[in-house]
């Protein structure tokens, strides 16, 4: 085996690959694609991965983070109750085809992830690398968010073109976890005091890291931090940038 990590994050219009060797970055493509159908999109993306002959390599590992903004947080104990459908189908109604609703087991915190991933996707990333863990990005959100400096407050925020999911940390525990739409900065800012405030987290001591997935526009980063420096309530928080935060996530689940 190379020793090499193919990073793949996923959504329903973006493809990111990434190959580290360790923590160091050897290739990286982050492109968009379409397609109406299923078999339109898979088709898409297997011809992005045949184009670039970095993606046929040996890797030693693979990962996958499939990013979608239904994504919902169960007990472990609720879960052994039920089934993944039936809690999809609470959480978010019958429209998605049952057969693509899947789980992810946070056995740290006796939680359980549930989502829907379409068939394609697995149909088509299994074939080409059997050996891929494929995984929710709220997953690996959570599990990065918890790595490190979580005894303090720290709102991880990561961002896509259509939404940005929140996790909260505090005391090493998962304080919060969930998504909101939004269109500015300003709406990002807003949803994040909201949430601080609702949880009396205000004025506390602890960090701000903001992520991007996909096609993030950077002055909307930009923007949002220099508003975040703005407000007096959160001066004892300190608001960075993380670049590459999902595909670094995907580390800790090898």
């Amino acid at each position: 085996m190379s020793g090499k990590h193919l990073g793949i994050n996923l959504s329903e219009s973006h493809v990111e690959f990434t190959v580290l060797s360790g923590s160091v970055r050897n290739f990286h493509i982050s492109e968009t694609y379409q397609g109406k159908t299923d078999q339109d999109r898979k088709e898409a993306v297997r011809k992005i991965i045949e184009t670039h002959s970095q993606l046929t390599d040996d890797f030693e590992n693979v990962t996958l983070a499939w990013s979608h903004e239904q994504s919902s947080l169960v007990p472990a104990a609720v879960f052994s109750e039920t089934t993944p459908k039936d809690i999809f189908k609470l959480c978010f109604g019958s429209a998605i085809d049952a057969s693509n609703v899947d789980h992810n087991r946070i056995f740290e915190l006796s939680v359980v992830n549930v989502y829907a991933i379409p068939h394609w996707v697995k149909s088509l990333f299994v074939i080409k690398y059997p050996q891929i863990i494929m995984q929710h990005a709220g997953t690996h959100q959570i599990r990065k968010a918890l790595n490190s400096d979580a005894f303090y407050t720290k709102a991880t925020l990561v961002l896509t073109q259509d939404y940005f999911r929140i996790t909260l940390v505090k005391h090493n525990k998962l304080e919060f976890y969930s998504s909101f739409e939004y269109q500015t900065a300003e709406d990002i800012i807003y949803h994040l005091n909201f949430v601080l405030q609702q949880k009396e987290m205000l004025g506390e001591k602890g960090m701000i890291e903001i992520g991007t997935n996909g096609a993030v526009d950077r002055s909307v980063i930009d923007k949002t931090l220099e508003g975040l420096g703005k407000i007096q309530h959160l001066n004892k928080m300190k608001s960075q940038y993380a670049e590459a935060y999902l595909t670094n996530s995907q580390l800790l689940c090898v």
